[in-house]
Order: structure tokens, then C-alpha cells, then sequence
């Protein structure tokens, strides 16, 4: 068994939501409202994180020249807290015609997410020899 060295991941995280607003009637037929959306809101981040990596392996001559061998690795690149804050929001839905206005929704806007990133392989290899 062979140390590894730390590896590195690069990830892009993106959070994609969409929410429409229904119909309603605030009262009186004049000031009934028309469905307005989707609202489309995707926010994105991309971090690099740091891990370890442990692996085994093991080879064996099946003959003159060739050679099997079998690999298992296992890589943990621990968990990060991606803030999502940089959010952008728009309409994919027809303008809300006059006299009304766009109406946004406050519960579309991903927050904290959390990520855990692991990786494990198992490999085969033949070598041949000649």
C-alpha cells in the first residue's frame, strides 16, 4: 500500500427553483389579481475542498505476460456549508398586465446547504506483457 496525496475536488453547486403565485381576489372583483409566473430563482457557488484518500491494491502474474490486478480506493472530502446568497430571480411567465404589478415570494431563495462529498472506485487491470 502506497500513501496518496491529499486530493482536491472542485465543485459547482447550483440550487434551481421556480414558484408561481395564483389567481386571487383581494376583496372586490376590481381588485382581483391575475396568476403571475413561474418565477424562476437559481442561485450558484463553487468551493474546492480538501480530503485524504486511502487505497489497496493487489497484482498477480496469470501466465507468461499477463498480469490481473485489483484496486479499491476510497476518498473523503469532508462536508462544507455552501451559502447560496448570490440568487437571482426571473419571470418566465407573461408581465402582469397594468395595473398590476410582479409579486415576488420570499420562500424561493435557497439558504445554508450543507454538502458531503465521498468517492469510492474498485478497479480491474490486466497487463499484458510482451
Amino acid at each position: 500500500m502506497r500513501p496518496a496525496a491529499s486530493p482536491a475536488a472542485h465543485v459547482r453547486l447550483r440550487a434551481d427553483n421556480s414558484y408561481t403565485i395564483p389567481a386571487g381576489n383581494a376583496g372586490t372583483p376590481a381588485q382581483a389579481f391575475p396568476a403571475q409566473g413561474p418565477f424562476l430563482v437559481t442561485a450558484r457557488e463553487t468551493r474546492d475542498l480538501l480530503g485524504w484518500t486511502a487505497g489497496i491494491g493487489v497484482e498477480q502474474r496469470v501466465g507468461a505476460h499477463l498480469r490481473l490486478g485489483l484496486e479499491a480506493r476510497y476518498s473523503d472530502y469532508g462536508s462544507k456549508t455552501f451559502d447560496l446568497a448570490d440568487a437571482t430571480q426571473s419571470n418566465a411567465g407573461p408581465a402582469a398586465p397594468a395595473p398590476f404589478t410582479a409579486v415576488t415570494g420570499e420562500g424561493a431563495y435557497p439558504g445554508p446547504t450543507r454538502v458531503r462529498l465521498t468517492a469510492a472506485s474498485l478497479a480491474v487491470r490486466a497487463t499484458f506483457a510482451f
